[in-house]
């Protein structure tokens, strides 16, 4: 096996083991969500789109399956800046609920 069919195989498992990720966390955010039904997770889970969308305008040109432009390339740059975003919005918002839950069940118990 050369070189250039190592990185490819690589590149593909790196591919493969990043949408597998990103589909459990999709699934731990929604059912989280159903449970809770708290915005935080539905910001969270929207970022995890977005991020699969970003994975898959970075990636598809190097599997062959769309064609490499710069319009590409500035919209994961564009996708990747949503996502990263609705991350840090979605996870504020997760940890000021949970600082809310901690102090009210603090106080409760004094």
């Amino acid at each position: 096996m050369d070189v250039t069919t190592s990185v490819e195989l690589a590149t593909k498992l790196f591919i493969a083991l990043q949408v597998g990720n990103g589909i459990v966390i999709l699934y731990l955010q929604l059912a989280a969500y159903r449970r809770n039904r708290h915005s935080s997770f539905v910001i969270l889970a929207v970022s995890t789109v977005v991020a699969l969308a970003c994975l898959a305008l970075m990636f598809l040109p190097s599997l062959g399956l769309m064609h490499r432009s710069l319009a590409s390339y500035f919209a994961s740059v564009a996708a990747y800046a949503v996502y990263t975003v609705l991350a840090i919005w979605g996870t504020v918002s997760l940890f000021r609920s949970y600082g809310k839950l901690a102090s009210a069940a603090s106080t409760r118990h004094f």
